[in-house]
C-alpha cells in the first residue's frame, strides 16, 4: 500500500499519525505499525465507507 493511502487509511480507522512519547517528545508512527494495527483492526481496504442513516420514510395508514 502506497504511503499515502496507508495514512489516509489509517486516519478513517482513528490511528493517530503521531504522540508524545514518555520523554515528552513528539514521535511518528511507522508505517509498519500502522499496517499492523489496520490488520488487527480489519480494515483491509484503503478507504472506509461512510455509515450513514436511513433516510427519512413515511408510513400511511388505511381507515385511521
Amino acid at each position: 500500500m502506497e504511503s499515502k493511502r496507508l495514512d489516509n487509511a489509517a486516519l478513517a480507522a482513528g490511528i493517530s499519525p503521531n504522540y508524545i512519547n514518555a520523554h515528552g517528545k513528539p514521535q511518528s508512527i511507522s508505517a509498519e505499525t500502522k499496517r499492523r494495527l489496520l490488520d488487527a483492526m480489519h480494515q483491509r481496504t484503503a478507504t472506509k465507507v461512510a455509515v450513514t442513516p436511513v433516510p427519512n420514510v413515511m408510513v400511511y395508514t388505511s381507515g385511521k
